[in-house]
This record gives structure tokens, sequence and C-alpha cells, in this order.
């Protein structure tokens, strides 16, 4: 599984862990002038639960100054998990 999730995560999983991966890009250079990385951030046992992380890391890291600010960044996040989870939900039952 790799599931963009928005420009700054993502989801992916191996054979023992879903993992949330954050973006981080940095100056370009001559050598590579489209320098980025995903980081590792998390592993969960469950799709569920990375949602979950997602989530509490976004709101973390955030830098929202209100409380509607804060309610949208919310609102705006499970949206994105919840198409993560149906992105997941049809590629399993096409196998």
């Amino acid at each position: 599984m790799n599931v963009q999730v928005n420009k700054d995560w993502r989801i992916t999983s191996d054979n023992y862990n879903f993992i949330t991966e954050s973006y981080h890009a940095s100056e370009p250079t001559k050598a590579n002038p489209e320098d980025h990385k995903w980081t590792q951030e998390g592993f969960y046992p469950s799709l569920e639960s990375a949602c979950d992380g997602l989530l509490r890391k976004t709101l973390c890291k955030s830098d929202v100054d209100t409380l509607e600010g804060l309610k949208q960044l919310i609102r705006d996040t499970v949206a994105c998990t919840r198409e993560v989870k149906e992105v997941a939900k049809h590629d399993t039952l096409s196998r």
C-alpha cells in the first residue's frame, strides 16, 4: 500500500505495519534540483490506527492559532483519512 493522503503525508505498508510518512523538501541544489525526502513518522498495526496517528501528528505539527482553524484542520484531515480507507477497501476488494 502506498497512498498519498495530502501533499505532506502518505501512508504506506509493509508485511507487518502501516507506516505514516511526512514529506520534507529541502533547498534544491545543482546536483539535485528536486531534493525531497519522505520520513517515516509512525508504525501502526492497522490502517485505522495509522489514520488516528496521522490525525494526532497533523494536529501536533500544525501552526493553527484559532479554534476555527483547528476545527477546519480536523475536518480536512478526517476527510483525507476517510478517502484513504475507501481506497484501501476498494484495493482489498479488487484482489
